[in-house]
């Protein structure tokens, strides 16, 4: 076998040729890269997450990256073109999109799921984008917090991306996308809701192939959701204080915290929510 060559170094992730070796890391960011610190363990842990969280998706026939667990914090995946969109999908409003919904309320339900596109980029705070007209593209650029839109634009399909296999994003490219996100997060939501816990928000990455079929790719942990336990007879304001099973936790241990240094305790509490994730998806 031909060695594989490293082609990225992402902040939390490697990733290799000529297949795709996805080797994770202990390290853990937020924020853009704002808030970034290590936690010993998490690759081993991310890493049996996303197996789980993959083997959920073949289950449902969602087509996606994942061959095989390379090592105990690597995974083997198809190589695909990787399009610069990440697609969240919400079931409640909470976290940044109240920042460009205030008619939200923090744990507002969506009867039909909302489901939006951000362009990769940390420098620029993943923009949003929604399809105009004419296959353009309009993006917003916004600070994370209510009333600072820093502005817009209009961008055309290849300028935010031009596949090596000669596709361009269109709008039905985003719509294969959208409709492939909706059936792996209700896919998700029903693996966690059968085990108790309730699944907020989901982030998924999309690749395209030589052929030009769309699939899932890139890592699925908690470092991509939102997700709580479910205690009965708590709402779900609540839970999203206290039952937080994501790395949302990390990101309010840090704002917390003087400084933004985790104490002993803190970094207890990140390692066991891992830990619980790891332990629920093996038993979707």
């Amino acid at each position: 076998m031909q060695t594989p060559q490293l082609i990225k170094k992402g902040k939390v992730k490697d990733i290799s040729v000529p297949y795709i070796i996805i080797a994770n890391s202990d390290m853990i960011t937020a924020g853009d890269g704002k808030f970034t610190d290590n936690m010993p363990g998490k690759a081993i842990l991310n890493t049996e997450i996303a197996v789980n969280c993959f083997r959920l998706l073949n289950k449902n026939n969602i087509s996606n990256h994942f061959i095989s667990r390379e090592s105990n914090s690597s995974i083997k995946a198809c190589f695909a073109d990787a399009i610069p969109i990440e697609v969240v999908c919400r079931r409640y409003a909470f976290g940044s999109y109240l920042a460009e919904h205030p008619e939200c309320s923090d744990g507002d339900i969506f009867p039909t799921l909302e489901v939006e596109f951000f362009m990769k980029d940390d420098k620029l705070h993943d923009p949003r984008v929604v399809p105009g007209n004419d296959g353009m593209f309009d993006v917003f650029f916004v600070k994370w917090r209510p009333g600072m839109r820093t502005g817009g634009g209009v961008l055309s399909g290849d300028d935010i991306f031009k596949s090596r296999y000669g596709y361009v994003l269109s709008t039905e490219m985003l719509f294969q996308i959208q409709q492939t996100a909706r059936l792996a997060f209700e896919a998700f939501e029903y693996g966690f809701r059968e085990n108790g816990y309730v699944l907020i928000d989901m982030k998924f990455e999309f690749g395209l192939l030589e052929h030009g079929a769309v699939i899932v790719i890139d890592g699925i942990t908690p470092d991509e959701w939102r997700l709580v336990r479910h205690v009965p007879g708590t709402g779900i304001q609540g839970l999203y204080r206290d039952e937080q099973k994501s790395k949302q936790l990390f990101r309010d241990m840090k704002k917390a915290r003087k400084n933004g240094v985790l104490t002993a305790n803190d970094w207890k509490k990140l390692y066991t929510v891992y830990q619980e994730c790891a332990e629920v998806t093996a038993r979707f």
